[in-house]
Order: structure tokens, then C-alpha cells, then sequence
């Protein structure tokens, strides 16, 4: 990873939920990265994104279950912020927030997105 990159990679999906474990073929191969899991799917998410980096308010129709693993990011919802460092979690449901990476290194989150409906 360069400095000041974004890197996102998504380590694996579930295609279908509930998940079948009978299906041994590699649920990445053919795999594209789209924001969202489609519906009735989920994948798991590492990124890091580069010091000062925003992301803009948003809600996605997913449940999304996120760990902090280095770094400090400030999560910003319409009711105010909180600042997430290495160690915290944080589960978000559809609701309306984004993001702004603090201080002066980079942070690495990962996590997995379940799709939901409203």
C-alpha cells in the first residue's frame, strides 16, 4: 500500500443466507468489489484509508458489523460523533452517518456487511 492510498479488499462472501456449507466452490472466484452486498448476501471487508479521509454521510441497507484494528476514526452521525480507535467496535444499522479518519495515521477497519431490508 502507498501512502495516502485506499486500499479495500473483501476476504469472503456468503452468497446466500443462511449460508450452505455443502458448497465447497470458492464463493470469491468471479468476484467483483461493489460498495453493498447484493440482497440475501454478506461479505467480509478489511480497508484502510489515508489520515483526513472523509466519507460522506450515507445509509445503506445493510447491517454492518465493524472492529477498528489500528488508527482512530471518527464516526459521524446526525445526532453527533464518536471517535472509534484500535480495539473498539461498532455496529451500524441502516442509519444515516459517515466517516473522517483522525490524526495523523492511517486507519484499518474490517468487518462484515450483512444486506437488510427496511
Amino acid at each position: 500500500m502507498t501512502e495516502g492510498a485506499i486500499h479495500t479488499s473483501d476476504l469472503w462472501r456468503i452468497t446466500r443466507m443462511p449460508a450452505n456449507l455443502s458448497v465447497q466452490a470458492d464463493p470469491m472466484a468471479d468476484y467483483t468489489l461493489t460498495a453493498w452486498p447484493a440482497e440475501g448476501t454478506a461479505v467480509a471487508r478489511i480497508a484502510t484509508w489515508p489520515p483526513g479521509f472523509e466519507y460522506p454521510m450515507h445509509a445503506s441497507e445493510t447491517v454492518d458489523i465493524l472492529f477498528v484494528i489500528s488508527g482512530a476514526i471518527e464516526l459521524i452521525l446526525e445526532q453527533g460523533t464518536t471517535v472509534l480507535r484500535a480495539g473498539d467496535s461498532v455496529i451500524q444499522q441502516g442509519t444515516r452517518h459517515g466517516w473522517r479518519v483522525i490524526g495523523d495515521e492511517p486507519v484499518t477497519f474490517a468487518g462484515v456487511l450483512v444486506s437488510a431490508r427496511r
